[in-house]
């Protein structure tokens, strides 16, 4: 299904990147998230398949997105941010500094961290 990206990588946002995190850190956690109430454990599996399969050569992000999910951490959740450590030794991050997304139109309706995605899909030198 995704075979036809696999080389150009998959960019993920807050919401995916943070089921990713509080799954990794046991299904109980997903369950009660209220961040991730959306989300099923089927949903998590799913992304955990692609991330961790191979299904991609490479997982992206920003600094914007990482700072996101971090902050969305469960207050005093020591394992999450182990988890959330072993993470990022899987994602490459791409960095655009925030007026590169300021000066974008579509800025005030985004904000900078979805913005910043925004800049990142556009950006030809990011799926090479």
């Amino acid at each position: 299904m995704f075979h036809k990206y696999r080389k150009k990588g998959i960019l993920l946002d807050t919401n995916l990147l943070f089921v990713y995190v509080i799954g990794k850190c046991g299904p109980e956690q997903l369950a009660t998230s209220k961040r991730a109430q959306a989300y099923t454990q089927s949903d998590f599996e799913s992304l955990e398949t692609m991330i961790e399969s191979g299904c991609f050569t490479k997982i992206y992000t920003t600094p914007n997105v990482l700072t996101e999910v971090s902050n969305l951490a469960p207050r005093g959740d020591y394992h999450f941010f182990e988890v959330l450590t072993a993470v990022t030794d899987l994602l490459e991050e791409k960095y655009y500094p925030s007026s590169v997304p300021a000066h974008h139109d579509l800025f005030w309706r985004l904000g900078l961290t979805d913005s910043c995605l925004f800049a990142a899909q556009q950006d030809p030198r990011l799926y090479r």
